[in-house]
């Protein structure tokens, strides 16, 4: 898989308002963060060095919550 489909495909999995809290941790603006997960720029190395770090802690605590939320409704039930 290529780089470009892999951002893309990170970028699917990401929550919403991840990109936002990319930019925030970042510095960099939000439409930067949009476009570089959207496919329409393509980011130097050192910008995905920022930025993939963070998706990936982002997209870790999403599967996190979603594993508390299947167990919490499995006890419901």
């Amino acid at each position: 898989m290529q780089i470009k489909e892999k951002i893309l495909e990170i970028g699917k999995q990401l929550p919403r308002g991840s990109f936002k809290d990319i930019a925030t941790k970042t510095g960099l603006r939000q439409n930067t963060v949009i476009d570089i997960f959207k496919g329409r720029t393509s980011p130097n190395l050192e910008t995905l060095r920022l930025i993939m770090p963070i998706a990936k802690k982002i997209l870790e605590e999403t599967k996190e919550m979603l594993a508390l939320l299947n167990i919490g409704d499995e006890i419901k039930d």
